[in-house]
C-alpha cells in the first residue's frame, strides 16, 4: 500500500488542503470572484435540473469565498426552498437550516 499523508493523517491533509485553498482565494481580484458568480449563477439557472427543482442546497459565500448571494435571491424569489449548512458553535457538526428570505441570513462563524 502506498504511504503518504493523507493515509497518515487525513486530518492534517485536510487542514492543510484548507489552508492552501484560502490562500488560493485570497489571491484573487474582488472582480473575478464577481464574474465567477454572475456566470456560476448564469450557468446554474440554465440547468434543467435547477429549473425543475423545488429546494436546493448551498453554501452561503463569506469572505473570500465565490459569492453566490445572487444564486439564493433568485431560488427564493423563484419560490424555491433554500437550505443551507451552519456549523455549530464549538463543535465539528452541521445543522442545515430552510432560509425563508435573504434577510434572515446572520453573519457567523461559517
Amino acid at each position: 500500500m502506498p504511504s503518504g499523508i493523507a493515509l497518515q493523517n487525513p486530518s492534517l491533509t485536510k487542514t492543510a488542503l484548507r489552508r492552501s485553498m484560502r490562500l488560493s482565494r485570497r489571491s484573487l481580484l474582488p472582480e473575478f470572484r464577481a464574474h465567477a458568480g454572475f456566470v456560476i449563477l448564469q450557468k446554474i439557472s440554465l440547468l434543467d435540473c435547477y429549473q425543475r427543482a423545488q429546494t436546493i442546497h448551498t453554501y452561503v459565500a463569506w469572505q473570500e469565498e465565490v459569492d453566490n448571494h445572487e444564486l439564493l435571491r433568485a431560488a427564493l424569489c423563484e419560490g424555491k426552498n433554500v437550505i443551507t449548512p451552519k456549523v455549530i458553535s464549538s463543535t465539528p457538526q452541521l445543522e442545515h437550516y430552510l432560509i425563508p428570505h435573504f434577510d434572515a441570513l446572520v453573519p457567523g462563524a461559517f
